[in-house]
């Protein structure tokens, strides 16, 4: 009876779904983000997402605006924008507050995920800290960066944003396959 007991305690506090090992191999079997996978036609969204920039030709950046999803790990983002290059899905942004609190949350469930983090505090070519909270894990195609924004050195839209970025390390995969 033991035994049943603790056997029932352990799927209790831990849902077969929620138990994935730390590795950045998860990293790689998600793909990117619960529906969006890399390497989708944006014809599979186009109802979701609203048109936000075009900076060259063939890459179109959206910004989500369906009602399926609000959060990322369980934090609420401010926006989420899916980019597409010759409408296959090449990256994924999500926007959030930058207080220290929610930085601190996101890093926590992402180490989780996928252990520790490959990259820290980031300086440039003089010395000086260019991003004072930046985190990097590295699949073998995916990469997920974790940065917060906070210094004087970006623009006004980014300054204060804590930002998680999903893409493939090798952007050539998705844009010359089509099956990626």
């Amino acid at each position: 009876m033991k035994q049943v007991v603790v056997f029932f305690m352990i799927f209790l506090f831990f849902p077969l779904g929620e138990i994935e090992a730390q590795s950045t191999e998860l990293l790689d079997a998600k793909n990117g983000y619960k529906e969006f996978k890399f390497g989708s036609r944006y014809t599979e969204f186009k109802e979701d997402l609203v048109f936000f920039f075009e900076p060259n030709e063939g890459y179109k950046g959206y910004e989500y605006n369906g009602q399926n999803h609000s959060s990322f790990l369980g934090t609420e983002w401010e926006s989420f924008k899916p980019a597409f290059y010759n409408d296959k899905l090449i990256s994924l942004e999500f926007y959030f507050d930058s207080d220290i609190q929610t930085l601190q949350n996101l890093l926590q469930d992402l180490e989780v995920l996928f252990g520790e983090p490959r990259l820290g505090p980031l300086e440039d070519e003089l010395g000086n800290r260019v991003f004072d909270n930046f985190f990097a894990w590295r699949g073998e195609k995916i990469g997920l960066d974790l940065t917060r924004y906070s210094n004087l050195y970006f623009s006004e839209s980014l300054r204060n944003k804590t930002v998680v970025k999903i893409m493939p390390l090798d952007a050539s995969l998705i844009m010359l396959s089509d099956d990626f």
